[in-house]
């Protein structure tokens, strides 16, 4: 079903079914679906599983270790993202408290994998921040209406935030980090706050 090739700096997954597509799960981060007759590459991971669903329901996982042809770790260090920021129109600027609330928004694509690495829920973010939901939810519209505003993207809701966010190296893996280590008063460095 799948196949591999090995190239200069990053292994190929190919699907070679021509009716069943398969998973491939970075450590962390959400599942990249591959197509029937698709194929992509492991960049930026150097491990990654091949989730497959055989006859049943029954998923079969193949783990993956490129560690010795990648060059992500020698150029980009022990993160999945660089801290360089993106080219955006302006700088974004949030409160702490909204960034607070975003960088709990983005923490489980940054620091979970499969079903589990999706945005987190106003309830999840409320609870983490001993906030209310609504509150979240307001926060968040501020800040996607914000974003939109001033033409950076189209951000139809709270998930393509979270994805916007983390894309464009706005919220990182430090960040999160950052958030725990100081509970939640941090205000991350890629963002200026007012």
């Amino acid at each position: 079903m799948a196949s591999l090739r090995v190239l200069d700096d990053c292994v190929l997954v190919y699907n070679r079914s021509q009716s069943k597509p398969f998973i491939l799960r970075p450590p962390v981060g959400e599942d990249k679906i591959v197509e029937p007759g698709a194929a992509m590459t492991s960049l930026p991971f150097s491990r990654f599983g091949i989730v497959a669903v055989r006859r049943g329901g029954v998923t079969t996982t193949v783990q993956v270790d490129a560690t010795a042809i990648t060059y992500d770790r020698k150029f980009f260090g022990p993160t999945t993202l660089s801290r360089d920021m993106a080219t955006v129109s302006g700088p974004v600027r949030l409160t702490p408290a909204q960034m607070d609330i975003i960088v709990e928004l983005c923490r489980p694509l940054l620091t979970k994998s499969g079903a589990d690495a999706r945005p987190a829920t106003y309830k999840e973010i409320g609870e983490r921040l001993g906030r209310g939901p609504k509150y979240v939810r307001n926060v968040i519209s501020d800040v996607r209406r914000e974003l939109s505003d001033r033409n950076d993207a189209g951000l139809a809701d709270w998930e393509d935030l979270a994805r916007w966010m983390i894309i464009n190296r706005l919220v990182t893996e430090s960040d999160v980090r950052g958030l725990e280590r100081e509970g939640a008063s941090v205000a991350p460095s890629q963002c200026s706050s007012v």
